[in-house]
């Protein structure tokens, strides 16, 4: 009876073992085992509820294993920063999203590749084998360079491929106005072109018709589209609700009044605390000298009010932009994988750099006003080398150079350390160089005038 009440006992203890010891009864335990109906609902029971509990708890875990996996994916979703891509020099791969090209180069077909995709050559001539990418960084090609498809221009030129031009070079574009000198129609503004005595004239006008655009019309002047007549620009404090474009070349027009949603002619970061303004005119990225806004320098408008900012913490942790405020972005620290991320400003903080700022935006603006620089800037952000402002304006590139965050502005905000913003794009060829340059030579002509 011992090895039956161990029988007995495995039974009760180990349900899943019944099935063997009822099949296989001893003759001593006959007394002591179930019968085999009695058998078959125990077992019925039993699996029944053990299938229950089984698929009960694989549904929780299922549920609790999708609830991590969505946590940990929304704690991702910041904005991976530039500088945790990769940072491409000439002639390495890249592909604009992990790995981006330093500023000065772009992304193209590397003619060393053979057509169907990336492919390895041997590098040492033994088993060491070197892959060959299909895209990789290429210089941008510089002012008169050869131009071919696919290829890219540096900024402030572009390849001038209008009238079916067999042999398009990189050139300024867009930056002769009314009555200066040209060589070809793209030299000129919009609505001009290049008359035969080599200057920049209204083109497609008839009759009466003075003008059809602002460029068309000499400097102070606007075109009134209304009687196509070329008419004097509202100075400031006069108001501008009915254009928009009708304030002198460096005015804004920004709605003062949220009541009858009037507009006034104002200068740049002249708006006081508390006032009404327009964050359309808010424009700090600093690039060729546009950095402007309508309030007082350390002044923002992020809800059409003139107010200090307010910073985010750097202690709270973001997963997206939403979590910070327009002014800001939500950085990843640590990488594409990191679920923490902070809210990182996209301009300038520190008031005494915006103030720099401010100024030496009254002095480009200034300079434009003494140069009689028409349309310094086409349609917010396109100035291009040779113009009127770059040529005779330093101040447009010490903007570039002072008040920029180039990890924010610029296209893939990827450079070496010794980059330089000042010298930049349209500011490569600017009076921020040519000055210093001029200076030299006159003090050497100075020099052999008194030697002699």
């Amino acid at each position: 009876m011992k090895s039956c009440n161990m029988l007995v006992a495995t039974r009760h203890g180990l349900k899943n073992d019944c099935i063997a010891l009822r099949e296989i009864p001893t003759r001593s335990c006959v007394q002591k085992t179930y019968t085999r109906d009695e058998g078959n609902v125990a077992d019925r029971l039993y699996y029944s509820i053990s299938f229950i509990f089984s698929t009960t708890m694989m549904i929780k875990i299922v549920l609790l294993v999708f609830i991590v996996c969505v946590a940990r994916t929304s704690l991702a979703q910041c904005f991976v920063s530039p500088n945790s891509k990769i940072c491409a020099a000439e002639g390495q791969f890249c592909d604009n999203l992990d790995s981006v090209c330093q500023i000065g180069y772009f992304c193209g077909a590397n003619p060393t590749s053979p057509s169907g995709g990336d492919q390895s050559v041997m590098a040492d001539g033994q088993g060491s084998f070197e892959p060959i990418p299909k895209t990789i960084c290429i210089k941008n090609l510089k002012q008169g360079d050869r131009w071919y498809p696919g290829d890219e221009c540096e900024p402030g030129t572009y390849q001038n491929t209008m009238n079916n031009n067999p042999t398009p070079t990189c050139q300024p574009i867009y930056w002769a106005s009314l009555s200066q000198d040209c060589q070809t129609n793209t030299d000129c503004q919009p609505g001009l072109e290049c008359s035969p005595d080599k200057k920049c004239e209204p083109t497609g006008l008839a009759g009466d018709i003075q003008c059809e655009m602002d460029s068309q019309c000499q400097f102070g002047l606007r075109c009134n589209t209304s009687t196509n007549l070329c008419e004097k620009r509202l100075k400031e404090g006069e108001e501008c609700t009915l254009s928009e474009s009708a304030c002198e070349e460096t005015l804004l027009c920004v709605t003062t009044n949220d009541i009858d949603n009037k507009k006034t002619c104002i200068k740049p970061f002249s708006l006081t605390e508390g006032n009404t303004c327009d964050d359309r005119f808010e424009i700090f990225d600093g690039q060729s000298g546009l950095y402007t806004g309508p309030c007082q320098a350390g002044l923002l408008c992020p809800d059409n009010t003139c107010v200090k900012p307010t910073w985010t913490e750097p202690s709270i942790n973001c997963t997206s932009d939403s979590f910070c405020n327009k002014y800001e972005s939500c950085i990843c620290q640590g990488g594409a994988n990191s679920t923490t991320g902070q809210c990182v400003p996209k301009y300038i903080t520190d008031v005494s750099i915006i103030q720099e700022c401010a100024s030496l935006t009254a002095e480009l603006n200034q300079c434009i006003i003494d140069n009689k620089c028409q349309s310094p800037f086409l349609e917010f952000n396109q100035v291009y080398s040779q113009s009127c402002m770059i040529k005779n304006c330093a101040s447009a590139c010490e903007i570039q150079g002072k008040c920029s965050v180039p990890e924010f502005d610029l296209p893939y905000n990827c450079f070496d350390a010794d980059f330089d913003y000042e010298s930049y794009g349209t500011c490569s060829s600017s009076s921020n160089t040519i000055l210093p340059t001029f200076i030299f030579i006159s003090i050497l002509m100075i020099i052999s005038s008194l030697v002699l």
